[in-house]
């Protein structure tokens, strides 16, 4: 018995090893174009492949996910963040509301790391970065409808009733959408030219505070690249080809500049020095970034704390201001906001959060 069912397993592992390269190869000719043969001929005997090329498939013919809850499926080939991220099609849609006291509480949180701020003199501002689900709407599937009002509305109304200043992003990336897609069809993010956009709104809203400012001058090239994280999660990026997606470049003069990493535990801070040769640091959760740029228009010290958001602009903010230190909101929070704001002695502090994560970070004050 045991032999009989050892030599089953064996024939049906042998035929699949066999057939599965005529499995890929025959779905990826099915879609007429729509996939790169592979660099890698081990790909052909890809069970991932396989599965990407079957949800592509799905995707491309009847608007369906293979993980739902991860990845919708919209109109015109954009894909959006499903509604196991942070609920975000319940949010979007008004099915999802907090109480009344919650969005309170964190509004009054809010507040408090402004005024915080402010006794140190430093100005504070709260910059939304808005959902993809809203901005690119009329892509949106059938039967997800975005709601007139929702909890962000009450959210950005309470904040106001606190005193804090406030650069909404949601009507000028909106307005934007009439000449180019400001976010990747395939990614959760804003394009590079929809992240400068956002940078460009931050830096109005600060100078309306009365805050001398000033922005960089930057051009927009069109390019293309590789599909993003939404396919990634149906495991299509990889046969879509490294020219799937549109996105921008974004190029500006940049003067000598520098970035350095440590951890927020650490005591002192790192510098390093611009005219040297350039250091550089990764932005991630449980460092903070500093970078030093002598020449930027900007000689103000920058507390930037965001997240994922931040990585297609902050070499805008990086060249705008002689000092930039940008951390992760959720390092932040396991320090306590008071000490941190010493520790930098920022002029300006921004917090950017996307849409979706609004109520979820609890600092410590």
């Amino acid at each position: 018995m045991y032999t009989k069912r050892l030599m089953s397993f064996f024939s049906i592992s042998v035929l699949l090893i066999a057939i599965l390269p005529a499995i890929n190869l025959l779905n990826r000719s099915a879609l007429d174009g729509e996939v790169a043969l592979p660099s890698d001929p081990s790909q052909l005997w890809s069970i991932d492949s396989a599965e990407g090329l079957l949800a592509l498939r799905l995707w491309h013919c009847c608007e369906i996910s293979l993980r739902e809850g991860d990845v919708v499926v919209g109109q015109n080939g954009f894909l959006f963040l499903g509604n196991d991220h942070d609920r975000v099609i319940d949010k979007i849609t008004g099915r999802f509301q907090p109480t009344d006291r919650e969005v309170e509480n964190w509004a009054a949180m809010i507040g408090q790391l402004a005024n915080t701020a402010e006794q140190r003199r430093a100005a504070f501002m709260f910059a939304l970065a808005p959902n993809k689900h809203g901005v690119h709407s009329e892509h949106l599937p059938d039967g997800v409808e975005h709601a007139d009002r929702t909890m962000t509305d009450r959210v950005l109304a309470a904040l106001e009733r606190e005193s804090v200043p406030i650069a909404d992003l949601r009507a000028g990336l909106k307005e934007a959408t009439e000449v180019a897609a400001v976010y990747l069809k395939t990614d959760t993010h804003w394009t590079k030219g929809g992240a400068a956009l956002g940078y460009l709104g931050a830096i109005t809203a600060l100078q309306q505070l009365g805050l001398d400012v000033r922005p960089l001058e930057f051009q927009v090239i069109p390019r293309r690249g590789p599909a993003g994280d939404l396919a990634r999660m149906l495991k299509a990026d990889g046969v879509l080809g490294a020219q799937h997606e549109v996105d921008q470049d974004v190029r500006f003069e940049q003067g000598s500049i520098c970035a350095v990493a440590k951890p927020l535990s650490s005591p002192e801070m790192l510098r390093c020095d611009p005219s040297a040769a350039t250091a550089t640091a990764s932005f991630q959760n449980r460092v903070m970034e500093s970078s030093y740029a002598p020449d930027a228009p900007n000689a103000q010290r920058l507390l930037l704390i965001c997240d994922s958001f931040c990585e297609a602009h902050r070499a805008l903010y990086q060249a705008s201001f002689a000092e930039v230190h940008l951390v992760h909101w959720k390092t932040l929070v396991e320090f306590d906001f008071g000490t941190q704001l010493e520790r930098v002695s920022p002029d300006i502090v921004v917090f950017q959060l996307v849409e979706r994560a609004l109520l979820l970070p609890q600092f410590k004050m």
